[in-house]
């Protein structure tokens, strides 16, 4: 944490709520960053932060997202327009409270109404990475395992840099409909881009579609909510694989599946 709040900016915001069997939030609303309440921070998480009790990852994660949400709907919000993330921090499995995994993730998909990106950092090997993952996945977000040891402040430091830029919220891809099935579309809508990130989308082609030159509108809320939109067009090119270098049989349909369900 303490690594994290030293690469917080000026123009960033941040709340902090600490959990074992309780949570535990710093303050009723975000704070800007400024340097005396980032020291303020610092000093909370040196007096408070602990290791012991249980893991109540339900209400640790409900409880963040509820003072998102809070902070963004305040009237003239100073807040407006930031994008929203939640840093979740843990060591292991949900031990506290609700521990079912498939639970806790339905209650957050369910609390995340501002579609804030939640990024999973675990530390150590005693977790369940499988979950962390998924958690972050269904929220606009990627998960990362931090290695114990000397250089774990260099790992957190890493991570922060890739999603501390973001530059769109909620990205929509807006395909042809004479060339494409947009119901075989894997995805079409993303939360959130950051700098130095992808957005990957498969889908199907119509059979027979006449024209060659296919137009994707890229459309997202840039920075204080500006709606933005990127036309992109590429002219579409029949693509054959040799046999022998086929690796896996059927990747393309393989890959379209795996990313479908």
């Amino acid at each position: 944490m303490l690594a994290i709040l030293s690469q917080l900016r000026e123009s960033d915001s941040f709340n902090m709520v600490l959990f074992n069997s309780e949570t535990v939030k710093w303050k009723r609303s975000a704070s800007k960053a400024t340097s005396d309440n980032i020291q303020a921070g610092k000093v909370f998480v040196d007096e408070r932060v602990n290791a012991g009790g249980g893991t109540n990852i339900n209400d640790a994660l409900l409880l963040a997202l509820k003072l998102l949400r809070e902070t963004a709907n305040q009237p003239n919000s100073q807040f407006a327009g930031n994008f929203p993330m939640v840093l979740f921090l843990t060591d292991g499995d949900p031990t506290s409270g609700v521990t079912n995994t498939a639970t806790i993730r339905a209650n957050v998909r369910d609390a995340n109404a501002l579609q804030a990106s939640i990024f999973a950092l675990g530390f150590g090997f005693n977790l369940n990475l499988d979950f962390l993952t998924a958690l972050s996945v269904e929220n606009g977000g990627t998960s990362r395992r931090i290695y114990p040891g000397k250089d774990a402040k260099s790992q957190l430091e890493g991570f922060f840099d890739e999603i501390s830029t973001p530059l769109l919220l909620r990205v929509t891809f807006q395909y042809p409909k004479d060339i494409v099935d947009v119901s075989q579309v894997t995805a079409s809508m993303f939360s959130q881009y950051y700098d130095g990130s992808e957005l990957v989308v498969s889908g199907k082609l119509k059979e027979g579609a006449s024209s060659r030159l296919m137009t994707v509108n890229i459309r997202g809320n840039a920075a204080g909510s500006t709606p933005v939109t990127y036309p992109l067009s590429r002219t579409l090119l029949n693509l054959t694989v040799p046999s022998d270098k086929v690796l896996i049989e059927d990747f393309t349909e393989r890959l379209w599946a795996y990313m479908k369900n």
